[in-house]
């Protein structure tokens, strides 16, 4: 369900921003199978989808890049993935969904001094959870059989991210359910549980605008 409301937070706003710049470049940072691009393509944007080699060859047996489609096989702490990315003149919007909480505090600000020095007047939009939902992520997993799973980093604050650099200011943080209704036929359990998890996740969304670094 985390997934499926992050999805919807996602698309959101991917179609937001190309209300305003509807042959924008959108980047998918951590693309793995992903297939947001069919679900929000207005036939005028540029897409493309970030991921490691070996992920972007299963990518490409199974989903073929269409047309306005690019694959990068790169890290997203590869600042040369950056060139990559053309068609810049109708503004960047990037995407990154269960990846950053994967990655060090210290890799994750390296990644957004990349977004700041080389796409200026981008925006991305992105998840993380607190220190109390990755230490229940991390034991869920155990549970299910996935002992080497980590949460490298939990934020409760994005205002925090602040300190990181003088170009980082904060636009919006919203927890995972908002505006998805709590359906009373789900059950008081699911209601709660939706409840819980506003409290220990939020997604971030940052626009990199010059000496600025929004948030």
């Amino acid at each position: 369900m985390i997934n499926v409301a992050r999805t919807k937070q996602f698309d959101d706003k991917i179609k937001a921003y190309l209300t305003d710049h509807p042959s924008a470049s959108i980047v998918n940072i951590g693309a793995g199978l992903d297939s947001a691009f069919y679900r929000v393509d207005n036939g005028l944007i540029h897409w493309y989808d970030l991921d490691l080699p070996a992920v972007i060859d299963i990518r490409r047996q199974l989903l073929p890049e269409p047309d306005r489609v690019t694959y990068i096989a790169k890290s997203l702490l590869d600042p040369s993935w950056c060139d990559d990315i053309k068609h810049t003149e109708d503004g960047v919007f990037m995407m990154s969904g269960g990846v950053l909480m994967y990655f060090k505090e210290s890799q994750v600000r390296q990644f957004f001094s990349l977004l700041a020095d080389n796409l200026p007047s981008g925006e991305i939009v992105f998840d993380v959870v607190s220190k109390l939902a990755a230490f229940f992520f991390v034991w869920s997993m155990r549970k299910m059989g996935v002992p080497g799973a980590r949460a490298k980093w939990a934020i409760k604050d994005a205002n925090k991210m602040t300190k990181w650099d003088k170009r980082i200011e904060v636009i919006d943080q919203f927890p995972f359910f908002k505006n998805i209704p709590r359906d009373p036929a789900r059950g008081s359990q699911i209601k709660r549980w939706m409840d819980w998890m506003d409290k220990g996740g939020w997604i971030g969304w940052i626009k990199v605008e010059c000496l600025k670094f929004f948030m």
